[in-house]
């Protein structure tokens, strides 16, 4: 196994009153994720942080069993498409969250995941963030 190091920093920059960006380094999980809010649109910091919750969720709650079942060649398509559903979830509690909360309406992030498993690393991406 490949030994990894992660961390992560955000700034509001110059543009923007306030930050809209959420980061995960999960470790323990070999979980690296980066939400960034949509700027100019209310509530993109709420929708980076359900973003990045719902994602940690579903990684903790699917992924040990995929991993145990999966074929263990790589690249596999069930941990791939798991890690691509876990941002079709978070992308469905936002909205949902938005349908509570009228002056959320519109709201949302973008997503990149790194999920490492074994000496192998899937990727899910949306958005116009990049690695």
């Amino acid at each position: 196994m490949f030994r990894v190091e992660a961390s992560g920093i955000t700034d509001v920059g110059r543009v923007r009153a306030s930050n809209q960006d959420s980061m995960l380094v999960e470790d323990g999980l070999l979980l690296y994720v980066v939400a960034d809010g949509m700027g100019g649109h209310a509530g993109g910091e709420i929708a980076s942080r359900i973003c990045i919750e719902q994602i940690l969720s579903e990684v903790q709650s699917k992924f040990s069993l995929l991993i145990e079942t999966s074929s263990k060649t790589h690249p596999d398509p069930t941990l791939m498409n798991a890690l691509a559903g876990s941002i079709n979830h978070a992308s469905a509690k936002i909205y949902e969250h938005s349908l509570e909360d009228p002056s959320l309406r519109g709201m949302g992030t973008t997503a990149t995941v790194v999920k490492i498993v074994d000496d192998y690393a899937y990727c899910a991406h949306v958005g116009d963030s990049r690695f």
